[in-house]
């Protein structure tokens, strides 16, 4: 019997027997309601398909109610299509903002903005953690353009709410249960940005994109540094 919880949320599975018993020994000491089979967990909808060796994880739901809650800050007709939550040219605009800058845009949601698109790009939008990351050093102090730049990251969740992560099992066995992983970083002062991504079964299980904590010298040196960063989380994962 397999038993996962987070908070008030309860999902479990196992051999009938065990799960009976679990059922009734729940029942005699707890307060409780039973769902019955569990499509969705924290917002994040599950197709476990047995007969085709797939998993996919998905948060439709949760982009919609997202969209639904900022609607004021979006266009009249709705959320535009964006293929990417974070561009080159929306890269280049996210500087430190002026005092006035500030001003300006203190009574908009970027701290709850943040909050929102954070939240799937730990579980089904994981390709979204370097605008989360880049994102996340104005949290304190934000301007206009952050808050245009968060808006374009939640419409690109919008767009892309269909698709999340899809798990398969390798034709090769040997292959069933691998991690494989990638690690690149750029190179920038004081600090360079890297990226980590593990992977199994045919999809992500864990990716960071992050700024290093030691400074890097040349481009070589930060690439170093994102593999020792990687070569640490797989020795975890192993």
């Amino acid at each position: 019997l397999f038993v996962i919880t987070w908070t008030e949320n309860v999902r479990y599975f196992g051999t009938q027997r065990f799960v009976n018993e679990y059922e009734k020994n729940l029942k005699a000491h707890i307060k409780c309601k039973f769902e019955g089979l569990s499509k969705e967990f924290v917002s994040i909808s599950i197709d476990h398909d047995l007969e085709k060796n797939t998993l996919e994880l998905t948060q439709t739901k949760y982009w919609v109610d997202a969209c639904k809650r900022f609607k004021k800050y979006l266009p009249r007709s709705g959320p535009r299509k964006r293929g990417t939550p974070l561009s080159v040219s929306d890269y280049a605009l996210l500087l430190i903002p002026t005092d006035d800058e500030v001003q300006e845009a203190a009574n908009l949601p970027f701290p709850q903005l943040l909050g929102v698109i954070q939240y799937p790009a730990a579980f089904s939008k994981l390709e979204m953690r370097f605008a989360v990351s880049t994102l996340s050093q104005f949290r304190g102090k934000w301007g206009v353009v952050h808050v245009v730049c968060a808006l374009k990251a939640l419409e690109y969740g919008y767009a892309t709410r269909y698709s999340g992560i899809l798990y398969t099992k390798p034709v090769d066995e040997k292959k069933t249960n691998v991690l494989v992983a990638y690690a690149d970083s750029g190179f920038g002062v004081p600090r360079s940005q890297g990226c980590s991504i593990i992977m199994m079964n045919g999809a992500v299980i864990l990716k960071t994109s992050k700024r290093h904590t030691t400074t890097d010298d040349s481009t070589v040196s930060a690439e170093m540094s994102e593999l020792y960063l990687c070569g640490r989380e797989v020795r975890g994962m192993r």
